[in-house]
C-alpha cells in the first residue's frame, strides 16, 4: 500500500500536465531567478509546494503565471495550503474565485471562522468578499449562517456581496433542510438591485420556502433585468409554480 502511495505521488509529480506547466513558470521566471535555482535542487513535492507559495506571494507575477500556481498548489499540498488559499482569495480579488474554488474541495469547516472575517471585513475588495460567501454556503454548516445573515443586513453592503450571500444562505439551508431563514431572504425582494432580488428568489426556491409565497408572488410584475438579461418577473412566476406545486403535494 505505501508503495502504491509513493508511486502515485510520483507519477503526479512527472505528470506532463504538471511538467509544462513547471517549464512555463519557470521559463517566464528566468534561470538567474532565485527561486528558480532553489526548486531547480532537487524539484522534490516539497520543493514543488514551497515554489509555487513563493509565486503565490509575488504581487508582481503575471496573471496567467498566478492561475497555474493556484492550480498547482492542491496537487502538492503543505500544512499552510489553507493559510496561502485565503490569502489568495483575500489579497488578491481578481484571482478570488479560483482560490474560492480550491477552498471548497478542502471541505474544511474549520475554516468557517476565518472566511466570516474576510467576508464581514468591509476593507476587503467586494469580489473577495462575495467568494467567501459563496465558500460558506458550499461547506453546508450551519455555523456559516450568522456570517452570511451579518453580510446581508450590512447596510450599503454591495449589490455583489449581498447576492452571493443570498445564494449561499439558501443553498446552506437546503443542505441542512431549513427555513429558518426565510424572512431574511424575503426582505431582499424589496431590494432596489434586479439582481438582489434576483437572488432571493432563487434562494428561497432552493429552499422549497413555501411560506413565502405570497412575498414572491408580489413580484410577478417586476419589470427588472440583471445585467446579465434576466428578467425578475418571469423567474418569480417560475418560483411561484414551483413553491405552490410543492405546498399541493
Amino acid at each position: 500500500m505505501q508503495g502504491a502511495i509513493l508511486c502515485a505521488i510520483v507519477m503526479k509529480r512527472q505528470d506532463p500536465s504538471v511538467q509544462e506547466i513547471l517549464r512555463e513558470l519557470v521559463a517566464e521566471l528566468g534561470p538567474s531567478d532565485p527561486r528558480v535555482i532553489e526548486f531547480g535542487l532537487t524539484q522534490s513535492d516539497e520543493a514543488v509546494s514551497h515554489f509555487v507559495a513563493s509565486l503565490l506571494a509575488d504581487s508582481s507575477l503575471a496573471s496567467m503565471s498566478i492561475r497555474r500556481a493556484l492550480w498547482l498548489l492542491p496537487l502538492f499540498p503543505t500544512e499552510t495550503l489553507r493559510t496561502q488559499l485565503l490569502r489568495t482569495l483575500t489579497a488578491r480579488p481578481e484571482f478570488a474565485h479560483i482560490a474560492g474554488w480550491e477552498l471548497r474541495k478542502l471541505k474544511d469547516p474549520s475554516l468557517i471562522q476565518e472566511l466570516g472575517s474576510v467576508l464581514l471585513d468591509l476593507t476587503v475588495a467586494p469580489e473577495s468578499r462575495a467568494e467567501a460567501a459563496g465558500v460558506l454556503g458550499e461547506l453546508g454548516d450551519p455555523k456559516g449562517k450568522d456570517f452570511l445573515i451579518r453580510a446581508m443586513r450590512t447596510k450599503e453592503q454591495e449589490p455583489l456581496v449581498v447576492r452571493k450571500a443570498a445564494l449561499g444562505l439558501g443553498y446552506l439551508q437546503l443542505l441542512e433542510g431549513s427555513t429558518d431563514a426565510v424572512d431574511e431572504l424575503s426582505n431582499l425582494l424589496t431590494s432596489s438591485f434586479p439582481e438582489v432580488r434576483l437572488a432571493a428568489l432563487n434562494a428561497l426556491s432552493n429552499m422549497w420556502a413555501t411560506q413565502a409565497i405570497d412575498k414572491v408572488e408580489a413580484l410577478l410584475g417586476d419589470a427588472g433585468i440583471t445585467a446579465s438579461g434576466e428578467h425578475v418577473g418571469a423567474r418569480a412566476a417560475v418560483v411561484s409554480r414551483l413553491l405552490r406545486g410543492a405546498r399541493s403535494d
